[in-house]
């Protein structure tokens, strides 16, 4: 898959509501330009395992 920076920008700005809305603190960072530019996102994962852990510990098992 070829992504550029500003496609993935893109990407990450359509799921910012979401991940707010979740919870989750992130940001987008962008490297130095050049032949292979890179971007990436920092996130605190920490609210996405709180609420994985509850749907997990919390939805009965088994038939």
């Amino acid at each position: 898959m070829d992504l550029d920076r500003n496609d993935f920008a893109d990407a990450v700005s359509a799921r910012a509501a979401q991940w707010n809305s979740a919870g989750v603190r992130w940001e987008l960072h962008y490297g130095p330009l050049r032949d292979k530019s890179a971007a990436w996102i920092a996130a605190d994962l920490n609210a996405c395992l709180d609420e994985l852990t509850d749907r997990l510990t919390s939805t009965p098992t088994g038939t």
